[in-house]
């Protein structure tokens, strides 16, 4: 707790974990992490006895442990990105999104990390198939369930409890989630914008929770403008291009609806 006789600067108020976690660009989880060992500092405050963070405390941190970023390999060509990263990948050509999914799913697997893939029944096949040829045990990894591919859920609610579940095994194994998504199952199903938006708004929440990477695939032949629009929206970093940058319009998201459009 913090002591009536502990000064706080004007200009170093407290964070909440959230905002820390967003300043030193990793999950929550490894924040609590890191106080619960004395790696960190923090301030208890409040009834529910809270983490809070001074900034020049995050900043010595970063100085002296170099913990900067904690950036995540995607296998993506050299693209790296921070945990707990949302992205969206437009692709034209069915190659394009099968080299990076594989590449994507193959170093996930490689370290160990609870893998879950949304593909179309016509597509999974060739999924599989590369990965096996990129030296992928895939039945085995299916079998023990590090690994498994769905052609996506009837509804955004179902989805999202799927997705819950197995990032709920990662944070009990202490390990990553890594989340592929080409998107073009959702049409399959029959999925419309609003669908669409309220399951990556909510991708949004839930990867806070937990130590994580999601990258949705959109085929920009099989999306409407609006939807291209909203995925730019909705998704903190974009791949186009074979170029990871981070989303311009991320912060729109949050008073756009799907009844605006572009």
């Amino acid at each position: 707790m913090i002591s009536d006789g502990e000064i706080m600067d004007s200009n170093d108020k407290l964070l909440t974990i959230k905002q820390a976690a967003e300043f030193l660009s990793v999950s929550t989880m490894s924040l609590r992490r890191w106080t619960n060992n004395g790696k960190l500092k923090c301030y208890r405050v409040g009834l529910k006895n809270e983490r809070r963070f001074k900034r020049s405390d995050l900043e010595a941190f970063l100085v002296e442990t170099g913990e900067a970023s904690s950036q995540l390999t995607l296998g993506i060509d050299d693209m790296q990105a921070p945990a707990n990263a949302h992205i969206s990948h437009f692709y034209s050509q069915e190659e394009a999104s099968l080299e990076a999914g594989v590449a994507y799913l193959r170093q996930g697997l490689q370290r160990g990390e609870v893998v879950l893939a949304m593909s179309t029944a016509s597509r999974r096949p060739k999924l599989l198939n590369a990965l096996e040829q990129s030296g992928i045990l895939v039945p085995v990894l299916l079998e023990q369930g590090r690994m498994q591919i769905f052609e996506g859920m009837e509804n955004p609610a179902k989805q999202v409890e799927l997705v819950n579940q197995f990032m709920d095994r990662a944070r009990r194994e202490g390990t990553v989630f890594r989340l592929l998504g080409d998107m073009v199952w959702t049409v399959e199903r029959g999925w419309d914008l609003e669908q669409l938006y309220e399951l990556e708004k909510g991708t949004n929440q839930q990867r806070e929770s937990t130590a994580s990477l999601f990258l949705c695939q959109y085929d920009i032949n099989a999306f409407s403008a609006d939807v291209a629009f909203m995925a730019m929206q909705t998704h903190n970093y974009t791949i186009y291009n074979q170029h990871l940058n981070q989303s311009p319009y991320f912060d729109l998201a949050q008073s756009w609806s799907p009844s605006q459009g572009t």
